[in-house]
């Protein structure tokens, strides 16, 4: 037997100057404590920076010019509503990262659709003296997808290894 199994059993043969064999116990103590705390405080650490790089990485995306970005590139960043708009928040075992919705009641999410794409249909209404007379029209729109968010997130754990080299 090596010796490193005689410990892990928790006796060992030893041997008396007068050549007898006797047996001591070899007592281990394992702090569970000492090893959890410093994974959960790598975990927290390491959930909010990558959420942190995240939410970094989708506002560099997107570029503050006058004209539209192409379809599957980011966004436009015309007024910078949707760059300030991304937040992020850690809790005990998960990160959450991304835009606000704006307080939009139309029944879609408009981060959502720029994200993903797809197509929405919207109420035209009619109005007389700022009252809502009757549906004029439904108008179906399609949008194209402009991601931002998938990639800074794909972007941001590529150093995710790295992070958790030292934790201990």
């Amino acid at each position: 037997m090596s010796r490193l199994s005689e410990a892990i059993n928790g006796w060992r043969n030893a041997v008396s100057p007068s050549g007898q064999q006797r047996r001591r116990q070899v007592q281990w103590e394992f702090s569970s404590a000492a090893i959890t705390v410093p994974i959960e405080q790598a975990k927290h650490r390491n959930l909010r920076l990558i959420c942190a790089l995240t939410r970094k990485f989708a506002q560099e995306s997107m570029i503050h010019r006058a004209g539209a970005a192409s379809p599957g590139s980011p966004p436009s960043a015309h007024s910078g509503l949707l760059q300030q708009g991304i937040f992020y928040r850690v809790t005990k075992d998960r990160g959450y990262v991304g835009p606000s919705d704006f307080g939009t009641r139309v029944g879609y999410s408009v981060p959502e659709i720029l994200e993903q794409g797809g197509t929405v249909t919207r109420l035209i209404w009619t109005y007389r003296r700022r009252r809502r007379i009757a549906i004029t029209k439904q108008v179906t729109q399609h949008f194209h997808a402009f991601p931002y968010m998938a990639p800074a997130l794909e972007r941001a754990c590529r150093p995710f290894k790295d992070l958790w080299k030292d934790c201990l």
